[in-house]
Formats: structure tokens, sequence, C-alpha cells
């Protein structure tokens, strides 16, 4: 009798480690990113839209966060903000909001940055794009 409250015990506690492991993933992702110049001269801006919609069921707040993909270039890539929050979207929800990108060209005449947009929760990124831009001399 005693083994069988610790065999049942040891079960309930692997039910419930089970349960609780095995989170699902939100469907939110970023369905547009649409640059208003690929190609700028040096220190010029940039307009980057980014639309975000949620295929879920649930509500969540989102933020997107931008970044270059190289740490070496993240000097030359200057984000405003570098992260915008999107708010709670609510299911089938889609909102559309904008960052300014200015780039530096520190050598050469033409350079190609690539650069990511990730859209972020407390706990986790739900998407990644990659887009690049070119920057040259005036």
């Amino acid at each position: 009798m005693k083994y069988s409250y610790i065999l049942l015990s040891l079960i309930a506690v692997i039910f419930a480690v089970g349960c609780v492991s095995q989170t699902p993933h939100a469907d939110f992702r970023i369905t547009e990113v649409t640059l208003s110049e690929t190609k700028i001269n040096q220190n010029q801006t940039s307009m980057i839209f980014i639309t975000i919609k949620n295929f879920d069921e649930i509500a969540l707040n989102v933020t997107v966060q931008l970044s270059a993909v190289r740490d070496s270039d993240a000097p030359y890539l200057i984000f405003e903000p570098e992260q915008i929050n999107y708010g709670i979207l609510k299911q089938g929800e889609e909102v559309r909001k904008s960052i300014s990108l200015r780039a530096l060209l520190p050598a050469g005449e033409v350079i190609t940055y690539k650069f990511k947009i990730e859209l972020v929760t407390d706990m986790e990124t739900l998407d990644t794009k990659e887009r690049e831009i070119t920057v040259s001399r005036e």
C-alpha cells in the first residue's frame, strides 16, 4: 500500500512536468518588410515599414527589434528606434509601423549591410527576417 502512494505520486509529478514543459509556440509573423529606399548615400535615411500579424487565438504583447547581422557593422547602422512595441495584438489583428535607418560608410565607395528584424515577446523570438541596404558615397 505504501508503495502504491509513492508510485501514484511519481506518476502525478511526471505528468505535471510534461504538461508544463510543452508550452505552445505562438503564431505571430512578420508579414511584410518594405524599405523606402534600398540604396542610399552615406548618412541618408531610409524608412523601414514592418507589418506584423497575429495568426493565433491568443493575444500577446509583441516587440520588434532591429540590429546588424554582423557585430562589426553595428556602429554603421543607426536604427531609430532600435526596437518598437506593437502592443497587444488580438486574433487576426495586423499592425504596420515604421522605423528609420541611417547608414554610414566607413571606407570605400559602396558597401551592402545586412540587418535583421526580430519579432519577440518576453519569452521567445517568434519570427526573424533579414534585409539588406546598399550605401554609397555621395
